[in-house]
């Protein structure tokens, strides 16, 4: 069983949006939440919606709702604890397994601490050092863009950040393994990054794992950049350098730029352009490509005009295209990078260069024609079949039909080579039509079993109020005399009776996902209610009729014409039961509402 304590931290660490991205793409920013098509069900009109703030999810088409937790048991058909331990596994959280010691989960958490003490250690240097703070103001990184980044610096002497950390009880092993420090062949030790500027490299939660080092003299003596060496917590092949500060811009420009180094993402950032990051030195890996494709399926590579960088160039699309990206790859002047571009020449240059990217079917052109110059009938052929062999590839079938047309244009195939290559491609897509997909898994769609209920707007609107300040539950009944009574319909009754028995002061959200008091029908009902806060919001402010979700005033608003339709429908009754002769008691009673009716309607337009 895992222990609850480790149950909450991974749910209040996990980034509900990032997580279920990977499983939805598409997810686009709408409001305080983000919309997309649902994973369960084929609408083509997006109603599934992923609330950061609230950390839960809602498929309006099926509804289905909850926790990250129970997206990952709806989607992968997996049990409680499994769904626990994935997401645990995605965000660097251990779980107690079988042979796993208590010790072990310390140390690595020790280990990530160390790393936050440094990084706080370098940038709290960074300013009063001279060296440094010289050359940032003459790259024009200003204050925000230092605290942003965290960009640090390393004091200039063997053993400042050593002592530093041991002060703070760090170990020396451990510093050790974390990159920090080395040790020399007499057994002292000394600082890995001693006087270099310091970039922090966090993963997409924002903790530090690494550090990029670059040297701010001319001495040779050593690389111009220093990286973190591979550590239990750092995997270069893994990491993306600026994927935390630019993971929601992503999302929001549906793109990527990658680039090579930390500068050219901080110059880019400055500039305005934040949908950026950098591979660190590293050619393009698929684990790198793994960590983009839950933010967008779009990237432009921008690649060095020189042997190394095309051959990387060449190498990444690759990887990327059988990832099932879509590549646009820029080219820069030569001995320009995008640092110098922004730095020199501004934004609008180097936007202009996005513009002009090139698909993979021109850069395969390119690359050919830059190595052989005027090709030859081989060279020609060979670019061809390299061509053949990119867009079996792609992983998308339908997007084939649009790679063959460009194949088309932009070679200018003769009708011998458009018959090679249609018999080529034809030929592999024979073959794959026969291969047989066996799944040994039940589909995760299952059939929807949301139970519809039935409660008036306004009612609706006080239950929304009431869950979005549920810590203040017992307040609010003392404060307007809430019960039951209050609502008409009955299962905006029986709702508030659930409201009204659950624990104080607590995360509603968080207790529903394991309440098994609560049937499955009801706990997507109450996340639905969660979710509309917005839309209402919206529609009670354009129609003007009562005050908004913001303030104690509107639940007594809404109270107030509940209570007129109370007295309207039993106003009605008594009428009906007048006789000729009067009823004295019930005229009597038709009085008292007619009176009631007009105090609620004065204190609705006060």
């Amino acid at each position: 069983m895992i222990p609850q304590e480790i149950i909450e931290e991974i749910r209040q660490q996990a980034d509900i949006v990032e997580i279920i991205s990977e499983y939805v793409p598409g997810l686009r920013k709408n409001g305080a939440n983000y919309k997309g098509l649902s994973p369960f069900s084929n609408e083509k009109t997006p109603s599934f919606i992923v609330s950061p703030q609230k950390n839960i999810f809602k498929d309006f088409s099926t509804g289905r709702g909850g926790s990250v937790f129970q997206f990952l048991q709806d989607y992968l058909n997996i049990s409680f604890p499994e769904a626990v331990e994935l997401v645990g596994d995605k965000i660097g959280v251990k779980i107690p397994r079988d042979g796993t010691t208590k010790a072990e989960i310390s140390k690595s958490e020790l280990m990530r601490r160390a790393l936050e003490t440094t990084a706080e250690f370098y940038h709290n240097n960074v300013q009063n050092a001279e060296i440094a703070f010289n050359y940032l103001q003459k790259r024009g990184f200003g204050e925000d863009l230092i605290r942003t980044f965290q960009i640090g610096y390393s004091p200039d002497d063997w053993e400042s950040t050593y002592k530093h950390l041991t002060s703070k009880g760090y170990e020396s092993n451990i510093l050790e393994e974390i990159g920090i420090i080395k040790k020399t062949k007499r057994g002292s030790w000394y600082d890995y990054y001693k006087g270099r500027l310091i970039f922090p490299i966090r993963n997409k939660l924002g903790r530090t794992v690494g550090f990029g080092g670059r040297s701010l003299t001319k001495d040779n003596s050593g690389p111009k950049y220093l990286n973190t060496p591979q550590t239990v917590l750092y995997d270069k092949s893994k990491i993306l350098f600026g994927l935390f500060e630019a993971k929601d811009e992503i999302r929001n420009k549906s793109s990527c730029i990658l680039v090579e180094g930390y500068a050219d993402v901080v110059s880019l950032y400055q500039s305005g352009i934040k949908n950026v990051v950098a591979s660190s030195g590293t050619a393009l890996t698929s684990g790198q490509l793994d960590l983009l494709k839950s933010y967008t399926k779009k990237i432009f590579l921008i690649y060095d005009a020189d042997k190394a960088g095309i051959n990387a160039a060449e190498k990444g699309l690759e990887i990327a295209i059988r990832k099932g990206f879509e590549v646009s790859i820029v080219k820069l002047p030569e001995g320009e990078d995008p640092d110098s571009i922004v730095q020199e020449h501004g934004k609008a240059t180097f936007n202009n260069y996005l513009n002009q990217s090139l698909d993979f079917v021109e850069f395969k052109k390119f690359v050919f024609e830059w190595k052989y110059g005027e090709m030859g009938v081989t060279h020609r052929s060979e670019l061809i079949r390299s061509l053949i062999s990119l867009i079996r590839g792609i992983p998308d079938r339908f997007q084939h039909s649009h790679y063959i047309s460009r194949v088309e244009i932009v070679l200018g195939l003769s009708e011998l080579e458009k018959k090679y290559f249609f018999d080529e491609l034809q030929r592999y897509e024979d073959k794959s039509s026969e291969i047989k997909y066996v799944s040994g898994l039940e589909s995760p769609i299952k059939e929807n079993s949301f139970q519809k209920f039935e409660i008036l707007e306004i009612e609706k609107a006080i239950l929304i109020f009431l869950l979005d300040k549920f810590r203040e539950f017992n307040e609010l009944v003392e404060e307007f005399s809430l019960s039951e009574n209050n609502f008409i319909s009955e299962d905006a009754r029986y709702l508030f009776s659930i409201f009204d028995n659950l624990p104080r002061n607590i995360d509603i959200f968080d207790y529903l996902d394991q309440a098994d008091e609560i049937s499955s029908d009801e706990k997507n009902y109450i996340f639905e209610l969660a979710l509309l806060k917005e839309d209402f919001n919206q529609k009670l402010a354009d129609e003007k009729s009562i005050e908004v979700l913001q303030s104690n005033k509107f639940i007594k608003d809404c109270l107030n014409k509940l209570k007129l339709d109370i007295y309207d429908k039993e106003y009605n009754q008594l009428l009906s039961k007048l006789s000729d002769d009067d009823n004295s008691n019930i005229m009597n009673r038709l009085k008292d509402i007619s009176e009631n009716i007009e105090n609620i309607k004065l204190e609705l337009l006060e």
